[in-house]
């Protein structure tokens, strides 16, 4: 059985997420989907990824996106016997074999430098890294772009989303602020 990890903030869970899952899917027997950013205290992640801080890009609580990703996966039909969710503290590289073993195989995508970084960190502490190809899609927007669809209203952010998500979404689109 393979059983793999993939990892990201998920602030919030989109159709690109929804992609890099099915693909880690294709190749994995089990995936552990990993929330990073969990560790907020101060000082914390600065110094790998400080632009990936600020309160504004991680409005949802670990709880929260916890729950998105459940019910996204849950209304596309993926198994529930074939994932779990849990924290992947990528923030504090020295952690992670506290949540997810070094021996475990780490699953990702290359869309920008902290990608590429990701890997870079994963490899040298001792974590296997497998870059999936995930076709790009017209329906794919970037975390960024769906937290400013959410803050402006409206629903053009529901394109850029799995439908399972948006009534959470809704529910809690008041944590992002105004536009």
């Amino acid at each position: 059985m393979i059983r793999a990890s993939v990892h990201g903030r998920f602030q919030p869970f989109h159709n690109g997420h929804l992609g890099y899952i099915e693909a880690a899917l294709r190749r994995a027997d089990h995936l552990y989907i990993g929330l990073t950013r969990v560790l907020t205290e101060p000082g914390i992640g600065g110094d790998l990824a400080p632009h990936r801080l600020r309160m504004r890009d991680n409005p949802f609580t670990y709880y929260q996106r916890c729950a998105i990703i459940q019910a996204a996966l849950d209304s596309e039909g993926v198994d529930r016997s074939r994932w779990s969710v849990g924290p992947f503290p990528i923030e504090a590289p020295d952690r992670l074999p506290e949540f997810w073993p070094t021996e475990g195989l780490c699953l990702t995508t290359i869309v920008d430098a902290w990608n590429e970084e990701k890997v870079r960190v994963l490899r040298s502490h001792g974590y296997e890294v497998e870059i999936l190809d995930v076709a790009p899609s017209d329906r794919i927007r970037t975390g960024t772009a769906v937290r400013e669809g959410l803050r402006m209203g409206g629903d053009a952010w529901k394109s850029w989303t799995p439908e399972g998500a948006w009534p959470l979404l809704e529910r809690w689109r008041g944590r992002l602020g105004a536009g």
